[in-house]
């Protein structure tokens, strides 16, 4: 049930994502899952399982399904109607340039607790992710590989730095694997370097289509509803910043506040359509996409568009999404540790419009980096 429930998860945040990306028609946006809703989701469990008793873990596991998808959306239509409302306008006014960066840096150290402790558990395995994408995208960007029949040449590094580091890294670390390297390792090191850790591959069918209600009758209670809204409006905050980031790297003017609150509104609806066909998340502007688009130098709406597609059509395929959650924690954390990284990257330069001479900016900056 818990493999089926990730594979649903997947399909319907990509769903969600095109959807985002197809009708806001201004900035390269992509909405999916977002770690926000993970505590609201264990406490929902941690509740049910206290309070509740069942004849099998399945009834356990259906019921908290239903209950959290009626939570995801109520909260998420509590955050379209604040969006529709337009209440957000008045607090958007007051966003300066110094605002968006301290936002934007405080969003990417905060992710930094996803990456990093991921890494020390294989450090061989993690930095030499970091280091691909790093070689790839900074110092091998300008090599263009010659295409056959005269057709040009193509910067396969600058396009594709965050897969070939991934097929690499992963690479080695079969090799690394069937040599025998991490046998006498210790059974937390093995799991975060071994390539043969996982059985959700083996496990994952070949093609799964998620529908609405599939865990039975959704149940929306007002207690289920606050307590995903306690995700819902973190993710909300989360993605005003990812919208001036990705206007700011796209090249894009700064988004009006009425164009922020459609963005909102159009959130809490996918969210709302996530809770709908039962995944166990909501959704938000998506962190890794600003990071891919700062990796990459890729801003183009049409390019993130067809991304989604393939995103929707890969979600479907269940074989697909058990090969990559087979990957070792560890090259996750590199990959999280580069894109997050390149997200606080984003805040000073964001601040590229503030005024120089103000004190009080000036004493923003300095907070922004003692964080």
């Amino acid at each position: 049930c818990c493999c089926c429930c990730c594979c649903c998860c997947c399909c319907c945040c990509c769903c969600c994502c095109c959807c985002c990306c197809c009708c806001c028609r201004r900035l390269p946006i992509v909405q999916g899952g977002s770690f926000a809703y993970i505590s609201p989701v264990l406490a929902i469990a941690a509740q049910i399982k206290a309070t509740h008793t069942f004849a099998s873990e399945q009834e356990r596991f259906l019921f908290t399904m239903r209950e959290v998808q009626g939570g995801i959306i109520g909260s998420g239509l509590i955050v379209m109607v604040i969006g529709l409302t337009g209440v957000i306008r008045p607090v958007l006014r007051a966003i300066s340039p110094i605002t968006v960066a301290a936002n934007i840096a405080v969003l990417g150290l905060a992710l930094y607790a996803v990456g990093f402790p991921g890494v020390a558990g294989c450090p061989q395995l993690g930095l030499m992710q970091i280091g691909w994408v790093i070689l790839f995208s900074q110092y091998l960007k300008g090599v263009a590989i010659p295409l056959p029949r005269g057709l040009g040449k193509l910067r396969v590094f600058e396009l594709f730095p965050v897969l070939l580091g991934i097929l690499l890294s992963w690479f080695i670390a079969w090799l690394l694997t069937i040599s025998g390297n991490y046998n006498s390792a210790a059974p937390e090191v093995q799991a975060a370097c071994r390539t043969d850790q996982s059985s959700v591959l083996y496990n994952s069918p070949w093609f799964r289509f998620p529908y609405p209600g599939q865990w039975g009758p959704i149940n929306i209670s007002w207690g289920g509803t606050l307590t995903m809204l306690a995700g819902a409006l973190p993710a909300m905050v989360e993605s005003l910043g990812d919208y001036f980031a990705a206007a700011d790297i796209a090249g894009a003017p700064v988004p009006p506040p009425g164009v922020i609150s459609r963005a909102i509104a159009l959130q809490g609806a996918t969210c709302a359509l996530a809770g709908a066909w039962g995944t166990t998340s909501g959704t938000t502007a998506y962190n890794e996409n600003i990071g891919a688009m700062q990796i990459t130098r890729v801003g183009s709406r049409r390019v993130i568009q067809l991304g989604a597609v393939c995103a929707v059509i890969m979600g479907l395929i269940g074989k697909f999404g058990g090969l990559f959650a087979s990957m070792p924690n560890a090259m996750v954390s590199g990959l999280f540790c580069v894109m997050f990284g390149c997200i606080c990257a984003g805040g000073p330069a964001a601040s590229s419009g503030s005024s120089r001479s103000s004190s009080v900016h000036r004493r923003c900056q300095g907070y922004q980096s003692r964080a």
